[in-house]
């Protein structure tokens, strides 16, 4: 009944919104909301992050050497929300409301963009256990989290 009274709208939330709901959920230091569309099953994925620190939201950059803000999956932060759909507001929507349930940051997850390797450089994201960061490279130190076992803990 809750949901009929407060639709959802048919777009993807701003990037306000979704501070804004982030904070409202306690985490003083933000977050983000991102995804994907996996052309192999034909589902948007979408998740919430939220950050751990504040400390650490620039580093240099590799190119120029100047001070530059560090993307998300740069930075140390916890999976809160997750959501696969076929249409791309939907998942937006239902990865917030996962994360206002609460119950997915138990876990200690989080994610990881890999842009891919030359030639190809076809991206993907890797989830991992919430770990320290190799410094070059950003990656979560210890073993990646597979699909199936992240689908088994989540128990979809």
């Amino acid at each position: 009944m809750e949901l009929l009274l407060n639709r959802t709208r048919d777009r993807p939330p701003t990037a306000a919104e979704v501070q804004a709901d982030i904070r409202r959920l306690g985490y003083v230091h933000g977050g983000a909301l991102a995804g994907s569309f996996n052309r192999d099953v034909w589902l948007w994925l979408c998740f919430v992050v939220a950050f751990c620190e504040s400390g650490d939201e620039f580093a240099a950059n590799r190119f120029s050497g100047r001070q530059a803000a560090l993307e998300w999956w740069q930075r140390d932060h916890v999976l809160t929300g997750l959501a696969f759909d076929r249409s791309e507001p939907d998942t937006h929507w239902e990865a917030l409301a996962c994360a206002k349930r609460r119950k997915l940051e138990q876990l200690q997850i989080c994610i990881w963009f890999d842009r891919g390797s030359l030639p190809k450089l076809v991206p993907h994201y890797e989830f991992f256990r919430r770990a320290p960061r190799d410094p070059e490279t950003f990656r979560p130190r210890g073993e990646p989290i597979e699909v199936r076992q992240l689908r088994r803990i989540l128990g979809a």
